[in-house]
């Protein structure tokens, strides 16, 4: 891991490289894919405390979310019709609720900013709430560096 932790670049492009490997194999019918092995393996790689630059991180988030729109774009303005409305109402309660409940507990237990939008990310399970939470609590004027991250 000390080469990992002295060349970010490295660690970047093994994970790319051991997350596609990851996410070709099959358990029985089921296989991740190459983008939720690259996650899984980039993650495990990220408790051992490598780091690479927030500028590096920004873009391949950016990247990361610009492949998932690609990849659904078509299928999502397909389907985009009067029978639709009835998903878009549910999206909406959704929505309501999870916000809600994320509120709720930022509240009731006096959690951080930081702990907050975690807990919305984890119960939105949308990666743009993290890169978007990111952004807005790293805005925070009155966050310690330690605070924020």
């Amino acid at each position: 891991m000390g080469v990992l932790r002295d060349h970010p670049e490295l660690a970047l492009f093994f994970c790319l490289a051991a997350g596609y490997l990851v996410g070709k194999l099959r358990v029985g019918p089921i296989t991740l894919g190459g983008i939720c092995g690259t996650l899984i393996v980039s993650l495990l790689i990220g408790t051992r405390h490598v780091s690479v630059d927030d500028d590096v991180k920004t873009v391949f988030f950016a990247l990361f979310i610009f492949s998932l729109g690609y990849m659904a774009g078509p299928q999502f303005f397909a389907n985009l019709n009067r029978s639709s409305l009835r998903f878009f109402a549910l999206c909406l309660i959704e929505l309501v609720c999870v916000l809600g409940i994320a509120y709720g507990l930022a509240k009731a237990f006096d959690l951080d900013v930081g702990t907050a939008a975690g807990i919305l990310a984890g119960a939105a399970t949308e990666s743009a709430v993290v890169g978007t939470a990111t952004e807005a609590i790293g805005k925070l004027s009155d966050l310690t560096s330690e605070q924020i991250t």
